[in-house]
């Protein structure tokens, strides 16, 4: 490269002064003599001119360079110098997000049960408004799964609003159902292993099989009416 040209280069590059007292400075650039204000970097320093120069200097030098900087990236060295810069910020990045928290929560001691509580109520008025979608964020939340308000919309319309097991009239209360229990290991957590049951029959079912729950319930019944006969 020309010796002109190499000083053209470096006087279009950004220089770097220390920052005044922590507080932004407006400076003049000294290519474009246009004025901006100076975003201060994490370090202290800031540059004397504008974005829009450096990026044009960067551009120049890479357009004229473009193969040693191409390999220059590629090389082991440079390239776990870019890892250590990015473990860097981003230990510094989260280390911020923390401290930032930790300042919330020292400023408003309540605000953990405030927000548990608002959280409370945010579910409360999307399980009265969107029903359908409320019960698939709670289902997807708890069993990591997919389901979407449309598929449980379908299935409720499948069974015409009426109960799996009892066949009674669903209210909102109702809840989703594994039909092979999640304590088999053959159960999954995918809309064909799921119905529409009311709380009362499937809190009673557990994790019986539906041949288990109805012989029970035929033996229950038969019981209690040898018990009733006895008593007359």
């Amino acid at each position: 490269m020309a010796l002109e040209e190499t000083t053209k280069l470096i006087l279009t590059m950004p220089t770097i002064v220390r920052r005044r007292g922590g507080r932004q400075v407006e400076l003049v650039c000294r290519n474009c003599g246009t004025k901006k204000t100076v975003i201060h970097r994490p370090d202290g320093r800031i540059y004397t001119t504008c974005p829009t120069c450096s990026r044009s200097a960067a551009n120049r030098y890479y357009a004229k360079h473009r193969s040693e900087v191409s390999a220059r990236r590629k090389s082991p060295s440079h390239m776990e110098y870019q890892r250590k810069v990015q473990s860097k910020h981003r230990k510094r990045h989260l280390e911020a997000c923390r401290q930032r928290d930790r300042d919330k929560w020292a400023s408003d001691p309540d605000r953990r049960s405030k927000k548990r509580i608002a959280d409370k109520r945010r579910l409360e008025q999307l399980r009265v408004k969107h029903f359908f979608l409320w019960r698939a964020k709670c289902w997807n939340s708890t069993y990591g799964a997919d389901l979407t308000a449309g598929e449980l919309a379908s299935l409720w319309k499948k069974q015409r609003g009426l109960c799996a097991l009892t066949g009674t009239k669903l209210s909102r209360n109702a809840e989703l159902d594994h039909v092979i229990p999640k304590s088999r290991p053959e159960s999954t957590h995918t809309i064909e292993n799921i119905r529409w049951t009311n709380r009362i029959p499937n809190r009673m079912r557990n994790n019986m099989s539906d041949q288990e729950f109805t012989t029970w319930c035929a033996a229950v019944i038969s019981w209690m009416a040898r018990g009733e006969e006895q008593c007359r």
